[in-house]
């Protein structure tokens, strides 16, 4: 093969390589659209200032993970994946990132995120029973995991029986309480076969784009999310709730970090799978 000495070379030129697989920026989609085991029942989104909020169709943020590597700046190879088969990106429920719910006459609310499914926090109260999280700011939060069983006589409207997400978004350079952004699902929480019997629901329930502060002059909006699981009993509506597991889906983000865009984060147990399109 003919060679070329250096000194000889007159000039040289930078050619673009085709390497698909060498990323020096990598964005992971965890989740990509709200979903998870079943559709909300209700999903209402409202847009503007405090004073006159308008109802919006609701476009979802996708949750992701985004690594720059410092060779970025020079080879700006970037790419987007979708999370991996076998990886579960959240935090245990277990973790000491996660608080215990409030409780509204529920027993043992600790149990509701301890870990052990068989575990569980029950309904002391014939009226109105609820835990909840109140979440934020900015947290990298999916959505929530709920078992739960439910048994009740005499009919209790759908509105009292749910689960919901509820998020907002502040403009705190124009004004405290000025919320631009309110999305709410909810999920109607159906009689189970038994108190014996629980079921599992994972909702993933994501941001509104309206809320990215690209769309505002303020550097940052806080996000805030609010979950709960409620159920409300009148006289004659007498019901039990057991609350295996109750808590939020927020992101590992240690994990991630330690990772360094290499191994895709830490290997746990196995998330369900979202049927409209989250993961």
């Amino acid at each position: 093969m003919a060679t070329i000495p250096i000194a000889d070379v007159l000039a040289s030129e930078r050619m673009p390589v085709d390497a698909q697989d060498i990323v020096t920026r990598v964005r992971l989609v965890i989740v990509g659209t709200w979903g998870g085991t079943r559709d909300p029942d209700g999903l209402r989104t409202r847009y503007g200032p405090a004073a006159g909020f308008e109802y919006v169709t609701h476009f979802a943020v996708p949750l992701v993970y985004e690594y720059e590597a410092p060779e970025h700046a020079t080879y700006q190879c970037e790419r987007s994946f979708q999370l991996p088969e076998g990886f579960n990106p959240f935090l245990p429920p277990d973790d000491a990132g996660i608080s215990d719910p409030t409780a509204i006459d529920m027993s043992d609310a600790a149990f509701a995120r301890d870990g052990d499914p068989l575990t569980y926090s029950e309904s002391t109260s014939f009226g109105q029973t609820r835990l909840r999280y109140s979440i934020g700011p900015n947290a990298l939060v999916a959505g929530l995991k709920l078992r739960y069983a439910l048994t009740y006589s005499g009919s209790i409207p759908e509105l009292n029986r749910s689960t919901t997400s509820f998020g907002y978004h502040l403009v705190p350079e124009s004004d405290p309480e000025d919320v631009r952004v309110v999305a709410n699902q909810r999920y109607v929480l159906a009689a189970t076969e038994s108190i014996d019997q629980p079921e599992d629901v994972v909702v993933y329930a994501l941001p509104d784009a309206r809320g990215e502060s690209v769309n505002f002059g303020e550097p940052l909006l806080d996000r805030w999310r609010v979950l709960t699981v409620d159920v409300i009993g009148t006289s004659g509506n007498e019901h039990v709730l057991r609350v295996h597991e109750f808590y939020p889906l927020v992101l590992n983000e240690a994990c991630w970090r330690m990772s360094r865009g290499r191994t895709f984060g830490c290997r746990q147990r196995t998330p369900p799978a979202s049927r409209s399109g989250g993961t």
